[in-house]
């Protein structure tokens, strides 16, 4: 062998290839089981888009409720999502693209992004732009709502602050050039003539503005109506097309009472409606045009109320070729609902809490292609789900709590179901109680519920007996002021965790359930963990302080309330501290499983008790407020929700090594190796530095051969390669 890499060294010493032994490099691997990404649900976009914009061959739309920037085909039907950034905590609004930079507008000023890769997007410099109140002296930073660049000058939508026009040659030191005060009116969207000299304006209270800004620092308004639309209108946004402008508006009155005006803007002096489009029973709140397919088509976002006064969101792609003034629709709707919480398993079907869109049932037999084979649907939002033999189990706030019989886990069938009994009455109006989480032993299901009125809420322990599904009885409870996010349950006592706050309930006998005290932790999250195995110590995600590690030594006294004061018997007896902000929690073994608000998760050891090891962290977009483990922990699913289930397969180490045994190159100039055992799923990874690995795409495997095409050298000059082996 060494004389076959001897000889290739000076024969291609241009090349500078170095391969690697596939079972050298693996064993150093094998002391911590890895996962790698491999599937999604769903794959469509799901949530509120503020804005759209189209570059090359991709969509780029601003998802304001998850902090993130999707990257779409073009083009599509279906909102496929190629790539997502998460943004941090701000809240992303409108999108200018020039170049491969894109300015993103939030509610401190503007983000820019590197979309040269826009699978592959990173963040850029952050513009704040800020301004100093009349009569303060406090810095204050500007809402951008929507933006407009041209040259070095950057027109701003900042709602109440109105259009502002601002230089941003030295963007450490905005210089404020002019505005256009609206006047108390709120101006949320902005489209721009082709010139870039006016600038059309959506205004929640007054409808349209028109205003000249050929010259920057002193923006002039052309004309303006709050009676264009139709009394009581108001529009959501503004796009223009050649020169006609298309305002989404609803009815100011009515919920649902949509209208698309198509408005002539041949003269911005004086626009004029030349069509509404009317879609009863929805409310629209963005149109995007762009350019695609046969000619300009536009991507809506719509609502709807049910019955029970739930809002629901679809988006539908129209075409303007056509006919101009009727924007026609090209598909059926997308549903956009969907906010995973928390992830159940059965075999081969994961049951997910989607919050308003029900509990989902996936099949996840091939995690590449994760399917949905059943939903679940509820009058209210689902938190938390479990699986307990041929039983699922969850909580759909004041709907209740659900009971399943999943004995054919694809088609679950309702057993019983348990409506919370409590409530509290503030100035003649009941609330009742939400369950949004629980614990199973037995007959008793002990029921996390919360109370929130008016003025107060309150977090609560309800005990009940399921052994009669067809009269369910509750045994006890106890409420006291705080909030629940959660449940855990140690030995006899009960505790609700809530932002920090750490309820003690005691449960020994559940007809007689007390409140025994309480205990904080400083930046506690809302879940607790109490692995069984490493009794008695406790893991809680606490916020930016990571994970804090408990001890529970003392159940029985856990917030134990004296004459007057809590003594708090509970100790912080270690940390670790992770990226991102935690929140959920999850335990399999001596494994952790730590979800982030905006980071992902983290995967934990805790087979040293008091001193937690980070693993391996996945940097997932959404909000992950937890990730689990399956039955038998080949996989790891997050709920990331808007962004739905992240799928995770368990890398698993063959039994013999694959090895590269020769290599040489063919009369094509391809690479060719020869490799020895060839059993199970094999990959090709290269590097230029033997530390970060990506997968050869292009390589070819037949039997115990390998190849390389020679096109996949050009612009390489240091190769090393190596083989990984699935079972």
């Amino acid at each position: 062998m060494k004389k076959k890499i001897a000889k290739f060294f000076c024969k291609k010493s241009q090349l500078l290839a170095a391969v690697f032994l596939f079972g050298v490099v693996f064993a150093n691997a094998q002391s911590a089981t890895q996962y790698h990404p491999v599937g999604q649900w769903p794959g469509h976009l799901r949530g509120e888009f503020y804005d759209m914009k189209r570059q090359g061959d991709y969509l780029y739309a601003s998802m304001v409720e998850e902090n993130v920037l999707a990257v779409l085909p073009a083009g599509g039907v279906d909102l496929k999502v190629a790539s997502r950034l998460d943004l941090g905590g701000a809240y992303p609004y409108g999108i200018y693209i020039e170049g491969n930079t894109l300015y993103l507008g939030q509610d401190d000023g503007i983000q820019l992004v590197d979309i040269t890769d826009p699978l592959n997007m990173q963040l850029g410099a952050k513009w704040k732009i800020g301004y100093t109140a009349e009569g303060s002296s406090t810095i204050s930073y500007y809402n951008v709502l929507d933006l407009y660049k041209k040259g070095n000058i950057f027109y701003l939508s900042t709602g109440q602050e109105g259009i502002r026009t601002v230089d941003m040659s030295d963007p450490q030191n905005p210089v404020m050039l002019g505005s256009y005060d609206p006047q108390g009116a709120l101006i949320q969207a902005i489209d721009v003539s082709s010139d870039g000299n006016i600038i059309y304006g959506a205004s929640l209270t007054d409808q349209v503005h028109v205003v000249d800004v050929s010259n920057p620092a002193q923006p002039v308004r052309l004309w303006y109506s709050d009676t264009l639309l139709g009394e009581f209108f108001r529009p959501t946004d503004v796009a223009l097309v050649d020169n006609l402008l298309y305002v989404p508006n609803f009815y100011y009155y009515e919920f649902g009472y949509g209208v698309i005006s198509v408005v002539n803007a041949t003269n911005p002096s004086a626009l004029e409606v030349s069509k509404r489009n009317e879609y009863n029973g929805y409310t629209l709140y963005h149109f995007s045009p762009f350019e695609g397919g046969a000619g300009t088509q536009a991507w809506g976002y719509f609502a709807t109320k049910d019955t029970n006064q739930f809002y629901h969101y679809t988006a539908n792609l129209f075409g303007l070729w056509y006919d101009p003034l009727t924007p026609t629709p090209l598909r059926e709707p997308i549903n956009m609902d969907g906010n995973s919480y928390t992830v159940a398993y059965k075999g081969q079907y994961a049951y997910v809490a989607d919050e308003i869109a029900g509990c989902k049932v996936l099949d996840i037999s091939d995690p590449k292609n994760p399917l949905l084979v059943n939903t679940i649907s509820t009058q209210s939002h689902v938190y938390n789900v479990t699986v307990v033999d041929d039983r699922l189990y969850f909580s759909a706030g004041d709907d209740g709590f659900y009971i399943a019989d999943i004995t054919d886990p694809a088609s679950p069938v309702q057993l019983g179901g348990y409506r919370s009994q409590l409530n509290i009455v503030e100035f003649g109006q009941s609330f009742w109680g939400w369950i949004v989480d629980f614990k199973v032993e037995g007959n008793l299901v002990y029921l996390g519920v919360d109370i929130t009125g008016f003025l107060s809420q309150y977090a609560c322990v309800e005990v009940i007996n399921i052994e009669n599904l067809s009269e369910i009885t509750r045994l006890g409870y106890e409420g006291v002021p705080g909030i629940c996010n959660s449940v855990e349950k140690c030995d006899n006592t009960m505790l609700i965790v809530g932002q920090g706050q750490y309820i003690s309930v005691d449960v020994t006998d559940p007809e007689e359930v007390y409140y025994k005290g309480h205990f904080n932790i400083p930046g506690g999250g809302d879940r607790i963990a109490l692995p069984p195995q490493t009794h008695p110590h406790g893991y809680i995600p606490a916020g930016t302080n990571g994970v804090q590690v408990l001890d529970f030594s003392d159940p029985a006294n856990i917030g134990t309330q004296s004459a007057s004061t809590v003594t708090n018997t509970v100790t912080s007896a270690g940390s670790l501290a992770l990226p991102g902000n935690r929140c959920g929690i999850f335990y399999r073994g001596d494994e952790l499983l730590v979800g982030s608000y905006n980071k992902g998760f983290s995967r934990v050891n805790i087979s040293s008790k008091l001193a937690p090891q980070l693993v391996d962290h996945f940097d997932v977009a959404g909000r992950t407020r937890g990730a689990f483990f399956s039955e038998d922990g080949s996989l790891i699913l997050s709920a990331s929700g808007k962004s739905g289930v992240y799928i995770f397969e368990k890398e698993t180490p063959p039994l013999t090594p694959t090895t590269i045994e020769t290599w040489e190159y063919n009369q094509e100039g391809d690479f060719v190796m020869t490799l020895s055992l060839v059993s199970g799923n094999l990959e090709l990874e290269y590097s230029p530095d033997a530390q970060q690995w990506a997968t050869v795409s292009s390589a070819e495997f037949q039997g115990s051969e390998v190849r390389v095409p020679a096109e996949f050298f050009p612009g390489r000059k240091n190769v090393y390669f190596r083989v990984k082996q699935w079972q």
